[in-house]
């Protein structure tokens, strides 16, 4: 699945696209990452997704 990451940290804000099985591997990976911080993930709609 594809997905949308906003984090929001001391230093800025930042978006961008991930890939994984699942949300909180996304969440995990981008708070490894980027520290403490606020992080929001969406999955992204994909047109010829055929789960």
């Amino acid at each position: 699945m594809s997905f949308q990451v906003k984090v929001k940290t001391d230093l800025g804000k930042f978006e961008y696209f991930a890939i994984a099985q699942e949300a909180g591997a996304v969440f995990d990976a981008a708070y490894d990452f980027f520290g403490a911080c606020g992080v929001t993930v969406n999955p992204v709609e994909v047109a010829n997704d055929r789960r």
